[in-house]
């Protein structure tokens, strides 16, 4: 049976299921996303594509050669990424957004800047087009966290608490 997101604040949501209503508290929450209110099932995870932004040190990738397909390149970045987050979340929050573009085709610049497992992935594509590049390290720290999956809803806290 699917469980219904009745109301919503920015602390906790409250649920109604097979079971009654329950109020899910949020602690130390990081973001959200609110889609629907109907929802066939909600979860707790401490490992999903979400949570990789927290939980991993990130990096800095920057181009230092200029490739005459960057078009090409940036969507086989974007497709890579997108499949790699399980289309959790856009491939602009990593990429340098609209300069993207720029950065490929005039061969300098800021391309990425995320976890260390997405910034692989932009260093295979770069490599295997031979583009030139260099990774700087940037944030070191990891946090623990926790995500709330409730259909395609989600909330990143470091806990929940759940009260029937």
């Amino acid at each position: 049976m699917p469980s219904l997101i009745a109301h919503r604040q920015s602390t906790y949501w409250e649920v109604l299921d097979e079971k009654g209503t329950s109020r899910i508290h949020f602690i130390g929450k990081k973001e959200f996303q609110v889609a629907e209110d109907e929802v066939p099932s909600i979860d707790f995870v401490s490992v999903h594509p979400l949570l990789i932004d927290y939980q991993e040190r990130h990096s800095s990738i920057y181009v230092a050669e200029a490739t005459a397909n960057p078009l090409v390149i940036l969507a086989e970045l974007k497709e890579g990424l997108l499949e790699a987050t399980a289309d959790w979340r856009d491939a602009n929050n990593y990429l340098n957004g609209s300069a993207s573009a720029a950065v490929l085709s005039q061969g300098h610049g800021l391309i990425f800047r995320g976890p260390e497992s997405l910034g692989s992935l932009v260093v295979g594509v770069l490599s295997k087009s031979h583009i030139a590049h260099s990774i700087l390290p940037a944030r070191q720290e990891t946090f623990p966290v926790q995500a709330l999956i409730a259909g395609r809803n989600w909330v990143v806290a470091e806990k929940f608490r759940v009260e029937r």
